[in-house]
């Protein structure tokens, strides 16, 4: 079965990450632990049916949990941002490489590649950082 592509905005990747966790309650259940877990109960009530017409999620019983599709989507996206993250490492590589006579650069590199690799700054910031 291939995985379609659908592109998640920031709050349906994070309602998902929850829902990878454990279920969730309803939007028009207990609102509490849906807060809790750091959900914006509107945001919620706001995503979940665009995320059950997309067969993402389901909600039995007051609860909303993952479908196999939605977990699918959810780490096809987790591993598409771990991809671009290695390959921005890479490219900050051959830029260490190619100032590899500079002292700076290299006393600048290992905090910039660990930053990168953590996604906390972008490759252009990361070669700012050892080149400036």
């Amino acid at each position: 079965m291939s995985i379609p592509h659908i592109e998640l905005t920031e709050s349906q990747h994070r309602i998902l990450a929850e829902l990878m966790v454990a279920d969730l309650p309803s939007p028009d259940g207990e609102l509490a632990s849906v807060e809790a877990r750091g959900l914006a109960a509107q945001v919620l009530a706001a995503e979940v049916p665009t995320l059950r017409w997309l067969k993402l999620i389901t909600d039995t019983g007051g609860a909303l949990s993952v479908t196999m599709l939605g977990a699918a989507i959810f780490h096809r996206a987790r591993q598409e941002e771990a991809e671009a993250r290695l390959a921005a490492v890479v490219s900050f590589a051959d830029v260490l490489e190619a100032a590899a006579g500079s002292r700076r650069t290299w006393q600048q590199a290992p905090r910039a590649l660990r930053q990168l690799a953590q996604g906390t700054i972008s490759r252009d910031q990361a070669v700012r950082l050892v080149l400036s």
